[in-house]
């Protein structure tokens, strides 16, 4: 005898055009799957509460896709250029943002300085072509001795906590060849405090976009315990294969932004598989 399980679905039609009208507000395609997994994502949860929550979240989800890129690097590239390279300055040094441990490891910041060899940017260059530009990585920063009239530029798509960022940056200071004055970072989206951690020792960071955290940034006193207390709620309901230590994402960064893949700093209630079906998949993949 074979017994037919059906899972029921808890979402209600109300919820399917509330979330129709997110993605339009948001400039997403609704006849899509991402649509359908958000919708899948709702169904998670029991009550109407922390649906409205996580789509009052996605509201101000930030998305950058990849082929969004090229015209970020462009942006932030012309922005360093005439900004922060001075005519005195000789050369340029362009490398992903990436530690000595990392060298063997494909990063999104190779994606970024990959961008960079050509499309818009050759013609930015040519438009400053009084300087001379080396494309390299932490290595031949460490092992040449820079004159003051040298700049290094570290390239990424996105800082979550900046702690990477902050080691990289240590490193090469550490190698008492560069100070820390001719270090620039080039990203296109970096979080609020990893930002003013940057700025507090003396870093200077070009962007496109900056991201404030999610919950924290937006609610005080009884609304934010209250708001914390449900999203710890919300992403217990997540169970499977994906690992994170907290509801608020890696180091507790809050952040609500998808690249080309989804940082482990995003809350996981954006990113997090139930289960192993298909329907269990969060809206945005890591």
């Amino acid at each position: 005898m074979y017994r037919i399980f059906v899972e029921v679905r808890t979402i209600t039609y109300e919820y399917l055009e509330k979330t129709k009208r997110l993605f339009e507000d948001n400039g997403w395609d609704w006849k899509s799957e991402l649509y359908d997994r958000f919708c899948n994502r709702m169904d998670v949860w029991s009550n109407d509460e922390e649906r409205d929550f996580f789509l009052e979240l996605s509201k101000r989800f930030l998305w950058v896709r990849l082929e969004e890129y090229p015209t970020c690097v462009k942006y932030v590239l012309e922005k360093i250029l005439s900004k922060e390279i001075s005519e005195e300055q000789k050369s340029v040094c362009l490398l992903p943002l990436k530690s000595i441990s990392e060298l063997k490891h494909e990063k999104s910041g190779d994606i970024v300085a990959y961008m960079l060899h050509g499309g818009e940017c050759s013609n930015i260059f040519s438009k400053y072509k009084k300087h001379k530009y080396i494309y390299s990585s932490i290595v031949f920063c460490l092992n040449k001795v820079l004159s003051s009239s040298e700049k290094i530029v570290l390239i990424d798509d996105f800082i979550g906590s900046g702690d990477t960022a902050i080691a990289v940056i240590d490193e090469l200071v550490a190698s008492k060849k560069i100070l820390t004055e001719q270090i620039v970072v080039a990203v296109i989206v970096i979080m609020e405090e990893a930002y003013e951690r940057l700025a507090d020792k003396g870093v200077r960071v070009v962007f496109k976009h900056k991201a404030t955290k999610g919950i924290h940034g937006f609610y005080a006193g009884d609304e934010l315990n209250e708001k914390l207390c449900m999203i710890k709620s919300m992403t217990d309901m997540i169970k499977g294969k994906k690992r994170f230590s907290s509801p608020l994402g890696y180091n507790c960064t809050e952040s609500l932004v998808s690249m080309y893949r989804t940082p482990n700093n995003t809350l996981p209630i954006f990113w997090a598989k139930k289960g192993k079906t298909k329907d269990g998949e969060g809206p945005f993949s890591r």
